[in-house]
């Protein structure tokens, strides 16, 4: 018989609760909160629709403190900083705001775009990439397929688009058949304007022409090609996307004569594909679930086009094949407004002094800003939005 050593500790001794691991833990979440986290709450609607603002209802957002007295502001980065005391609004003391230039740079606004000169350079318009500009998109139309979704997606021929659930079924199968739709001309204001967080359209007082299209289609075959349709500057211009191999080809064309042309490598039969059709910055392109087909200048003066009224209702058509649309939304990039009460950058080109930046709202028509009280120095800002808190509905990251 196998005795047991009296002297083996017994298998079933109690581990000791790590309390001073949790307890530590705790200290350094308070501290992180002390001294590195600050939360704010967003009183006016000069950053809509980014961040909802409202004394009461607004947007939270988490900032974290210190992070400009590390790493300089670079533009469209968002900053929170005190206001001048001269400029406070509302009791609104504590704003958030958007880098539109840094020291060292003059800026100028001028048919809604910024305008900046480089030291030693020369004054040029910002042009931004695809992932510049993407997060930037203010949303102007998001078709909600209820009820009503043929009034405001006009079919071009009622037999071939039917409505079922909340999707759109465009059958182009027939030899010589294309199914379309057309946006209504109601749904076209094509303004500075936006999409409020409650969904509502709130209406803008100038016309633009920096825009997305982006629709999210599931096509059924293989040999479906997606056409989308669009008046530019009174030129009948249209993107096609042909599928080959395994990916689209995406061309540009305005009155027939082919202006650029790229390939994005996403083709999935039966799965929504986003399909993303855009003028930016005076360039023209596509992309393809975030795939960029092509991206190029836009052969047509800058200016013209930024003067706005220049991009008409667009026209999605299907061809060679059948497919089911779930989505359909219009957005636009920032535009920034010259206030007649403005001071600075709004006549004259603005020196940013250097350990500065020159801020904006993105709803420039609503936002007390730079362009009324100059540049803000570095040292005064109070930190960077990391994400938005509260209300749950609109939690996300900010950087």
């Amino acid at each position: 018989m196998i005795q047991l050593n009296p002297t083996t500790p017994a298998l079933t001794s109690r581990r000791r609760f790590p309390w001073r691991g949790l307890l530590l833990l705790a200290a350094l979440a308070v501290a992180a909160r002390v001294f590195l986290l600050e939360s704010l709450r967003v009183a006016s609607g000069s950053m809509e629709p980014c961040l909802h603002g409202d004394p009461q209802a607004g947007d939270e957002i988490a900032l974290l403190r210190w992070w400009w007295q590390l790493v300089p502001p670079r533009r469209f980065d968002l900053v929170v900083f005190a206001r001048p005391p001269d400029e406070t609004r509302r009791g609104e003391e504590i704003v958030v705001k958007r880098v539109a230039a840094v020291g060292g740079e003059s800026v100028r606004i001028a048919d809604g775009e910024l305008w900046i000169r480089e030291p030693g350079g020369v004054e040029k318009a910002v042009v931004k990439s695809y992932d510049e500009f993407h997060p930037l998109l203010v949303p102007l139309f998001r078709e909600p397929f209820d009820g009503d979704a043929l009034a405001r997606l006009e079919p071009l021929d009622r037999d071939l688009v039917e409505a079922v659930g909340r999707e759109l079924h465009l059958d182009g199968r027939e030899e010589g058949s294309e199914a379309g739709v057309r946006l209504a001309s109601a749904a076209a204001r094509f303004d500075d304007g936006f999409l409020a967080a409650d969904g509502s359209r709130v209406e803008g007082e100038h016309e633009v022409s920096d825009l997305l299209f982006a629709v999210d289609l599931a096509v059924e075959d293989a040999a479906s090609c997606i056409v989308l349709q669009l008046p530019i500057a009174g030129q009948p211009c249209e993107f096609i996307a042909t599928p080959v191999g395994g990916g689209y080809r995406v061309s540009f064309a305005c009155r027939g004569e082919s202006r650029a042309q790229g390939t994005a490598s996403h083709v999935k039969v039966g799965q929504p594909l986003r399909f993303e059709f855009f003028l930016v910055d005076g360039r023209i392109g596509a992309a393809v679930d975030g795939d960029v087909a092509f991206w190029s200048r836009f052969d047509r003066d800058r200016s013209s086009l930024a003067a706005g009224g220049t991009v008409g209702a667009p026209t999605l058509l299907i061809r060679q094949g059948r497919a089911r649309l779930v989505a359909f939304e219009v957005a636009r990039d920032l535009h920034f407004t010259r206030p007649n009460d403005a001071h600075f950058a709004v006549e004259e080109p603005f020196e940013v002094p250097e350990g500065s930046c020159f801020v904006v709202g993105d709803a420039s028509a609503q936002s007390i800003d730079s362009r009324y009280y100059g540049a803000i120095e570095r040292a005064a800002l109070r930190g960077r939005p990391i994400g938005v808190i509260a209300p749950g509905r609109r939690r996300r990251w900010l950087w």
